[in-house]
């Protein structure tokens, strides 16, 4: 596949209370395994809160397109969103762009988080509460996965310290948020793992009021997707921000 394409189910023009936007690449047996899952437990979780899924797909080359369709047969309220070859904040920035909700959280599809923090994180918001981080760091949070997987989550935490300050939110982790306050969606300008930086820095510029829950991530896959060009990218990104939006962005919120 080689363009982009998106379809969603019958119910597409409705207004949804929560998008689930679950970003991809190359997961056909992750998909498989729990999308079906993830749609019983918000089902469950949200009653009769309508809902959707966002499946947000970076240009994934395996069966991970048929692996929704299959699921999405079952239900009228799955979107599926395919960029090619745009990066992890490629796919997220469409997954934003078409979801529909009141409220959008950030997802994996691996189901490597507890329902537990998304109820929760729904009772902040509905009290006012603007973003709701699921930070690994945070010390209640319980983390299972291997050192491999921990690398890259470590040193973008160092980085965002040394070029911003200490006390920001870990940004790679999930999150859900009011879609009316984040205004500036669709002025995301990374496409790679800088993304979800962006992201929290941009929120803290605007004084986005936000919530740190604990998480319990349960992630026992060996290898990173992470590799060291991407960790190159994100400081150029980090640094390109810090010098063009982060000073300026201070002295105004002085």
């Amino acid at each position: 596949m080689t363009s982009h394409e998106a379809w969603r189910g019958d119910a597409g023009r409705r207004q949804w209370y929560l998008s689930v936007v679950l970003p991809v690449y190359n997961e056909e047996k992750a998909v498989r395994e729990h999308l079906g899952q993830i749609h019983q437990k918000l089902g469950q979780m949200l009653g009769r809160r309508p809902f959707e899924i966002v499946v947000a797909d970076n240009g994934s080359t395996d069966g991970t397109r048929e692996a929704v369709a299959a699921v999405a047969a079952r239900y009228d309220n799955i979107v599926y969103d395919h960029t090619p070859c745009r990066g992890r904040g490629g796919a997220l920035a469409r997954g934003f762009r078409v979801a529909r909700g009141e409220y959008i959280a950030v997802l994996s599809i691996d189901r490597a988080w507890n329902e537990e923090f998304l109820i929760h994180a729904m009772e902040h918001l509905e009290g006012g509460t603007d973003i709701v981080y699921g930070p690994k760091s945070h010390p209640d949070s319980m983390v299972r996965r291997p050192l491999t997987r921990k690398v890259g989550s470590i040193v973008t935490r160092l980085i965002m310290a040394a070029l911003f300050r200490r006390g920001l939110p870990e940004t790679q982790c999930i999150k859900v948020f009011r879609a009316s306050a984040i205004p500036f969606l669709k002025e995301l300008g990374s496409y790679n793992y800088f993304a979800e930086a962006d992201f929290a820095l941009r929120a803290y510029l605007q004084k986005a009021s936000c919530a740190y829950l604990p998480v319990e991530v349960r992630d026992f896959r060996k290898s990173s997707k992470v590799k060291i060009s991407s960790l190159l990218e994100f400081v150029v990104e980090a640094r390109h921000f810090r010098k063009n939006i982060w000073i300026a962005g201070l002295n105004e919120k002085r």
